[in-house]
């Protein structure tokens, strides 16, 4: 089944695990049915997958119920479905996954592994993996006392005969003389065959604990990217295997790896780009070039500069317009950069009594350029025209406003009025 509108609550482990029961708080409402699921792949709900199914017919409520699988299900995802002819809510609050302890196993974990156990048995079965003097399912049975060093076959009882076998090979070897290697991708593995010795049991050729990414298999020497096409990590379902993830610039579709667009290096869909390959580009499917204006023509993902702007530019996109005479500005009336020539947070130009000035104040200190007092009637005076008792300021060298006028000559202006003379630092 294809999912549909009906709202749905999806966990995901970290790799696939056996479900026979678990323990769902949810508030329940009324008239509705719930499904709950226990699924390999994240986007197909088939029949097989349906851990338990039941229709809630009471006031709305919060509760947790145990839900026990028709028969247990391996499984990545667990997935809560609620349906309803009318529009619905589902409210997850957790989900518990019911599993014995280590050392216990059965229906309600009542029952203890045997001692004769390698560590640990399995949780429904209570078969393991024998320690040495121990055989049979259980591992309940003692090898017989002729076995040399008490050690016989696990499953049959059998004495190993004085063959030059060995009954135990290192770790990663096997064979009846522990002269071959482990297949790559199996960490484990039996003498005797390529059973890896992380199975539920001696019996059972499949890895209990899954295969490394990339490979699938009972014997985990399969690679995915073989199989299906820049597939990095798959599973074996029906004697066919199925890919779960996608190498980078790829995306999964259905079973299939789909290359992303051209300037992604990760993707959902060949529409919508996560991540683009290089800070060049933005956009859904990063198609769109960053503002030129961008400091290093660099932008994230979504337009947005990420070092600041250049070239008389503001903004998140770089797309708007400095003030006049501003190089570099935080918005349309906060100058932080002004050309030559001029000074301040607006870029007021600089005034003419000085060689230059600067951003904070005007005329920088030690500026011996003026040669005229300008009143800002349209009326210049010359230097000479005032005498040093009438102008005080003449000796020195830092444009200032004084108000009123220090020549006795200008005292007649209104206040509104001032000269431009200079002064020194002392005097700023």
């Amino acid at each position: 089944m294809a999912e549909g509108r009906d709202p749905f609550v999806r966990v995901q482990y970290n790799y696939s695990r056996e479900i026979e029961q678990l323990d769902i708080t949810v508030i329940l409402e009324n008239g509705i049915t719930y499904k709950v699921l226990v699924k390999q792949l994240p986007y197909t709900r088939e029949e097989l997958d349906i851990c338990s199914k039941f229709t809630y017919s009471n006031r709305s409520i919060k509760k947790t119920v145990t839900v026990k699988c028709n028969r247990p299900l391996q499984g990545k995802y667990i997935e809560i479905v609620a349906s309803s002819p009318a529009e619905t809510t589902l409210k997850v609050f957790e989900i518990e996954r019911f599993e014995c302890a280590n050392g216990t196993y059965g229906g309600n974990c009542s029952k203890i592994c045997s001692d004769g156990c390698n560590k640990q048995c399995d949780k429904n079965t209570g078969d393991c993996i024998c320690k040495g003097s121990r055989w049979g399912n259980l591992c309940n049975q003692t090898c017989p006392s002729s076995c040399d060093k008490n050690t016989c076959n696990s499953n049959t009882g059998a004495c190993i005969r004085d063959t030059g076998y060995c009954e135990k090979c290192k770790i990663g070897y096997m064979g009846d003389v522990c002269n071959q290697s482990c297949p790559d991708h199996c960490v484990h593995c039996d003498q005797n065959g390529y059973k890896c010795l992380t199975c539920v049991n001696k019996r059972n050729q499949t890895c209990a604990y899954g295969c490394e990414d990339g490979w699938f298999g009972e014997l985990c020497d399969d690679k995915c990217s073989a199989a299906v096409l820049n597939c990095v990590q798959c599973f074996l379902t029906d004697n066919a295997p199925v890919c779960t993830h996608c190498a980078d610039r790829w995306y999964l579709m259905d079973t299939n790896c789909i290359k992303c667009p051209e300037n992604c290096s990760l993707c959902v869909s060949s529409e919508e780009c996560l991540e683009c390959k290089n800070t060049f580009y933005y956009g859904k499917t990063c198609n769109l070039t960053c503002n030129t204006a961008c400091i290093n023509k660099t932008c994230d993902i979504t337009g947005i500069c990420e070092h600041g702007c250049d070239n008389s530019k503001y903004g998140k996109e770089c797309d708007k317009e400095c003030m006049k005479h501003c190089k570099t500005c935080l918005n349309s009336t906060m100058c932080l950069e002004c050309e030559d020539g001029y000074f301040g947070k607006s870029c007021t130009m600089c005034p003419k009594c000085c060689d230059g000035c600067i951003r904070d104040h005007g005329c920088p200190i030690g500026s011996r350029s003026c040669t005229s007092l300008v009143v800002y009637l349209g009326t210049q005076f010359s230097v000479s025209s005032l005498s040093s008792t009438e102008c005080p300021y003449l000796n020195s060298y830092l444009c200032q406003k004084p108000n009123p006028a220090p020549s006795s000559q200008l005292r007649a202006l209104t206040p509104t009025h001032y000269l431009r003379v200079c002064s020194n630092n002392s005097q700023r």
